[in-house]
């Protein structure tokens, strides 16, 4: 009896020695939260945030930049110096490749300047990294990685949908529940999901994923002037129901609203550049837009055509002139600033030869036979084609972006209406895994401190929120010319949904030293109230689908029930009451 306890006791010793030695932080202390370590060694530690990134979310930012120095024969450790920046502002460097920025707010931490406080760190790094480089092996890092916050969020990502479909009252798109549950898992509320390498990594390819779906649901079919029924109308209203006209219109009744606005806060000194603020009022969220057209089955009818081109219009062209303003106040005047005319010039070389191919026999046949058993080779083309775009638009310094959506409108212009096996299958990818994971960690990277301790900040973010909702609303009278009064103000509500290019912008103006803390603060707090305001408002506004008679059977509840929605449901047609 004492021998077997005797050994009982030797096996929990055994256990415990295995749990110390297996589990990070089951015998030592964790690391603080904004440490930055070199192979388990804790060299810097941040404590002042940048801009909309904590201390912890920087530091796990540069702890991934430092995995790639150490994996990386190309970069070399003992070639980190100090630079400064276009803004003024010093970085810690390994050849062209960034590591650390050192701020002021960094420098006032520590009692020293920021000169001085970044050639401190400098040396601490460099002297690490140099020692452990020649050591480093990559499965050393590997329990690292944790698959726990990935968890938290996929099983969100799954409950989301089931709750929304429980309160249909209140309208509530999927993608706002997204939002708001990592709002309250985030650095705003109970913190149980930090912005790692990780998750950013998902996050920013999910919202590349987005972008090319927005394309491919571009139909060129309905973008072609439609006919009016009555004769006596016949040329009077055709480009009034043109969607490329209604969104170009659109989108200019928005840019002299927003510079309206952007005006008269600049005149009260609430702002201080009017023309950038005029370009981030006038933006739209393509990636809010797209889901809740999906959702209530618009994007096959002409009024949906309509609100994904005038999305495209605002999105497009804002980011586009957001990229060369940036470009310009970082670098001056260039001629990188043109490098986007080569992204465009592959478009078009692109267009050109897949035209040739789905022309050619020999080419789809060939396609066809491999496409055989489980290769999914249409699948793993598309996905081929997103990425040649977006590291194209990568190496180009244009936004990442911007190559996705044209690789969706390529796609959309080879198929031509077919594909909607493939289309269903991409979507299935996005909306199933990728998508959500993006929308969920615009709510975990929210900081509502940087907002509520200022109080010019809320009386900023009220006054661009009441400006937001009425440049929009504003621009979407055309509308009147396609559908009634009450469908007109729904679109207008959706169009002034504002998510990602808002929040990018904001951190542009901020790096470039054009915005204070409080302005994008008050930024980031439109983007989150319109994107919650705007299509909880079109969902109010807009009349109930109605299904054909014929297809109730097959169709049922669908569009509520996340089980059923294995095959995505077709469009619908929508009550259009008289205004």
């Amino acid at each position: 009896m004492i021998r077997t306890k005797g050994m009982s006791w030797w096996l929990y010793g055994c256990l415990l020695g295995y749990l110390a030695g297996a589990v990070p932080g089951f015998a030592q202390p964790a690391a603080p939260a904004g440490a930055v370590a070199v192979e388990d060694r804790v060299v810097i530690t941040l404590t002042a945030p940048v801009g909309s990134f904590s201390a912890a979310e920087r530091a796990a930012i540069v702890n991934g930049r430092i995995e790639r120095v150490l994996a990386s024969p190309e970069l070399h450790p003992e070639q980190l110096e100090v630079r400064t920046a276009a803004d003024e502002s010093l970085l810690l460097v390994t050849g062209e490749f960034p590591l650390l920025e050192v701020t002021a707010a960094d420098a006032a931490v520590e009692g020293v300047t920021p000169a001085e406080l970044a050639a401190r760190w400098g040396d601490t790094l460099r002297e690490r990294l140099v020692e452990i480089k020649p050591l480093h092996r990559p499965h050393r890092q590997a329990h690292r990685l944790s698959f726990l916050p990935l968890l938290v969020v996929a099983l969100l990502a799954f409950a989301v949908p089931l709750c929304v479909s429980r309160f249909r009252r209140f309208r509530l798109p999927v993608v706002v529940g997204e939002i708001l549950v990592g709002i309250v898992i985030g650095r705003s509320g109970l913190g149980l999901v930090h912005y790692d390498s990780w998750l950013q990594f998902l996050a920013e390819f999910g919202f590349a994923f987005l972008m090319f779906l927005s394309g491919l649901e571009i139909d060129f079919n309905l973008l072609r002037p439609q006919r009016p029924l009555s004769e006596e109308a016949a040329g009077q209203h055709t480009w009034r129901q043109n969607p490329v006209a209604l969104a170009g219109l659109t989108f200019g009744i928005t840019l002299v609203l927003a510079l309206g606005v952007s005006q008269a806060l600049a005149a009260v000194g609430l702002v201080r550049y009017p023309w950038l603020m005029m370009l981030v009022l006038s933006t739209t969220s393509l990636g809010m837009v797209v889901p809740v057209l999906k959702e209530r089955g618009e994007t096959g009818t002409r009024f949906g055509q309509t609100l994904l081109l005038s999305a495209l219009v605002a999105n497009f062209v804002t980011m586009l002139l957001i990229t060369l303003a940036a470009g310009f106040l970082s670098r001056g005047p260039s001629l990188r600033l043109f490098l986007v005319l080569i992204l465009l010039a592959a478009f078009a070389a692109a267009v050109r030869l897949g035209s040739w191919a789905v022309r050619s026999e020999r080419f789809l046949n060939a396609v066809g036979h491999a496409a055989k058993g489980t290769s999914q080779l249409p699948v793993r083309g598309s996905l081929a084609l997103m990425l040649i775009f977006v590291a194209l638009s990568e190496q180009l310094g244009t936004e990442v972006i911007l190559g996705a959506f044209l690789a969706g409108v390529l796609l959309s212009l080879l198929l031509r209406g077919s594909g909607a096996e493939l289309r269903h299958k991409l979507e299935a990818l996005g909306f199933g895994f990728f998508i959500p994971v993006f929308f969920i960690m615009v709510g975990v990277r929210f900081d509502l401190g940087a907002l509520v301790a200022r109080p010019e900040g809320m009386q900023l973010a009220a006054w661009l929120i009441l400006g937001a909702l009425a440049i929009k609303l504003g621009a979407a009278l055309p509308f009147r010319w396609l559908v009634p009064w009450r469908e007109t103000l729904a679109g207008g509500a959706l169009m002034s949904s504002r998510l990602s290019l808002i929040i990018a912008a904001a951190e542009i103006g901020l790096r470039l030293g054009l915005f204070t803390e409080t302005i994008h603060a008050s930024v980031v707090c439109v983007a989150l109230v319109t994107c919650v305001a705007g299509p909880m408002g079109f969902q109010l506004l807009m009349p109930r689908p109605v299904v054909p008679a014929g297809d109730t059977a097959d169709t049922g509840d669908a569009a509520a029930l996340p089980l059923a929605g294995l095959a995505f449901p077709a469009s619908v047609e929508t009550e259009r009451s008289a205004a």
